[in-house]
């Protein structure tokens, strides 16, 4: 179920992205330059897609995609796309754009460990 999967080492990564990814985005709304929320939503939904598919065993039966490099493409573009993000976010004067930026790069941090 939900909770045996989430005390393997691939559930726990996704469990604090999707973590991460929420706070980024509540950072980002809390902010005059809300613009960016949308990235770290759109990987929060993706890591959700993705927790799913692995708690179900879908990976194992949906044999048309390649789910290990589906999973390290969706890994490598998001610590791009963050990184661009929080580079901007830490540019910022307003304290949670700064908060946003600094959770970004860890966010960045767990997604390539996850690669």
């Amino acid at each position: 179920g939900i909770l045996s999967y989430a005390q393997t080492r691939q559930g726990s990564l996704l469990l604090l992205e999707m973590l991460l990814c929420s706070v980024i985005g509540i950072c980002n709304l809390c902010s005059y330059y809300a613009g960016y929320i949308a990235c770290p939503l759109i990987e929060l939904v993706f890591a959700g897609i993705f927790y799913w598919v692995y708690m179900n065993g879908y990976h194992r039966t949906i044999t048309s995609l390649n789910w290990t490099w589906t999973d390290i493409f969706r890994c490598v573009s998001a610590a791009v796309i963050l990184l661009v993000i929080s580079l901007i976010n830490i540019t910022q004067r307003h304290i949670s754009n700064v908060i946003g930026g600094l959770f970004g790069f860890t966010a960045i941090a767990v997604f390539l460990y996850n690669v």
